[in-house]
């Protein structure tokens, strides 16, 4: 449900003075957002049904509500005169805070055969209320589906999932955050969830410029035992250009910080690592870039008489680098232990990973005298991953293999192809590992039950996890005292 809220503002930090009169502000936008700002003990909320997000930007332009949630890409369009209706920018709007990013869900009843395609079907193309109403219609037309060619509804999403179940519908598109209960419902009555993936989002983005891909990691749902590929927008809180900044700043902070979803993110214990982790990392990241840009000031200076002086810059930066590392795991590990974490993908070469990675090591092996070999098989096929986590996951493979590796040492890294599966091998003659910490970690790997003081598990859990979510594998061979082989395996594009 879609609802326009009349809200009476009130100064966030001082007690609320209930004789003085309180600016009003009127905002649209859906149940599970405006639920929040009901909770709220500083505005009073009076709710009114509106449309999606062009209709309540063309209402923030002409003045009849004050804040508004739309999707990113629509409010794009808008503010540069792009909407198909409307040839004029709508210039008195402003995006003011990122919400969340919203999942696209195509689903098939129990009895459907998608291979035949959807024309004929009967479809649910979304909710009549929702953020955007023209995006499932505007999904099919991708695939090749004219609007006359199926049978095209709006229905709110209890509804849909009911009329999917039983049968009275063949298709039904669901776009939120992860997880959704509609699609937790559909999925343990039988319903099928599909791939949004190739041509049709290029097409897409001919009306979602910002559209990106997504990727609902497996077991997000029950009985998902594989990552789905999709796509997302994201979720904008829009306001009229001329409102109050301080009345903007109150109810926005008020938002993020006073509601029951940030205040059950905090207390929690099961999503406790998911907020504490970040916030402590964040902290540790900006006294770390300070030391590392002050160590590089110094490397820089010729007039440091003692070569020992000249070594101690290296060895800030060595280490600074070493502890950025570290916190970007712990930053990955709050991730990877929240489904609602979703990845960009993008068609990469796998070599083009491997330099990436390597890139921070450089220096690192020209000191240790560690001899690097990469052998790249030519021709490779490019793979969808997200850049950033897939990075990570290589950087967390050579830092262990340079920890273990023996002085004077060798590492070669390769990268080959079979049966449309791209691997990306990281191999050291090491110290290796004994077959018991090997199991051992893999069970904590599969529990998530392992330390983050042990930063060999604590790195190959990263990788491990990254990987799956990529639809990928990621296989340890080891023998003690003879080294460790690492292989990604991921699906071509």
């Amino acid at each position: 449900m879609s609802i326009s809220i009349v809200l009476a503002g009130c100064d966030a930090r001082s007690a609320v003075n209930r004789q003085a009169p309180r600016p009003i502000l009127r905002m649209s936008g859906n149940a599970n957002i405006v639920s929040a700002f009901l909770s709220l003990p500083q505005f009073s909320v009076q709710t009114v049904d509106i449309g999606d997000s062009e209709k309540r930007l063309v209402a923030l332009q002409q003045g009849s509500i004050d804040l508004a949630v739309a999707v990113a890409d629509v409010t794009y369009m808008a503010f540069n005169g792009q909407l198909t209706d409307r040839s004029r920018p709508l210039d008195k709007v402003r995006g003011i805070a990122l919400l969340h990013s919203a999942a696209v869900h195509l689903l098939v009843g129990p009895a459907t055969n998608p291979s035949r395609g959807f024309r004929g079907m009967r479809v649910v193309l979304g909710n009549p209320v929702g953020e955007n109403t023209a995006l499932g219609e505007r999904l099919m037309n991708s695939m090749g589906i004219a609007k006359s060619e199926i049978q095209g509804e709006f229905l709110p999403r209890d509804i849909a999932v009911e009329k999917l179940l039983k049968r009275d519908v063949d298709a039904l598109i669901v776009t939120g955050r992860l997880p959704q209960k509609p699609v937790v419902r559909a999925l343990l009555g039988g319903a099928r969830l599909l791939d949004i993936d190739g041509q049709e989002i290029d097409r897409l983005r001919v009306y979602y410029p910002l559209l990106r891909r997504m990727l609902i990691p497996r077991r997000t749902y029950p009985a998902q035992e594989v990552p789905v590929h999709t796509i997302g927008v994201d979720l904008l809180l829009v306001c009229r250009a001329d409102l109050d900044k301080n009345l903007v700043y109150e109810l926005t902070r008020a938002y993020f910080e006073e509601s029951p979803e940030s205040t059950r993110r905090q207390t929690d214990p099961q999503r406790a690592p998911a907020v504490v982790i970040p916030s402590v990392t964040h902290e540790l990241k900006t006294p770390l870039a300070n030391i590392h840009a002050l160590a590089d000031t110094l490397a820089r200076q010729s007039q440091i008489p003692s070569e020992r002086y000249r070594e101690y810059p290296n060895l800030l930066i060595r280490e600074t680098n070493h502890l950025s590392r570290l916190v970007d795991n712990l930053l990955a590990y709050a991730r990877i232990t929240d489904v609602s974490e979703t990845y960009a993908f993008e068609p990469l070469a796998a070599a083009e990973l491997v330099d990436e990675a390597l890139r921070g090591f450089q220096p690192r092996l020209s000191e240790s005298g560690i001899s690097l070999q990469f052998e790249m098989s030519p021709d490779l096929p490019f793979v969808c991953v997200d850049q950033r986590a897939m990075t990570l996951a290589l950087d967390n493979l050579i830092e262990n293999a340079i920890r273990h590796v023996r002085e004077n040492g060798h590492i070669c890294i390769s990268t080959s192809c079979m049966n449309s599966v791209v691997s990306i091998e990281v191999q050291d003659d090491g110290c290796g590992i004994s077959a018991v910490k090997l199991a051992a970690l893999r069970e904590s790997i599969a529990s998530r039950a392992f330390s983050p003081s042990d930063g060999g598990g604590l790195g190959l859990a990263i990788a491990s996890k990254m990987v799956a979510d990529h639809g990928g594998t990621l296989a340890v061979d080891s023998v003690l005292g003879r080294g460790t082989r690492c292989v990604i395996g991921l699906p071509a594009c």
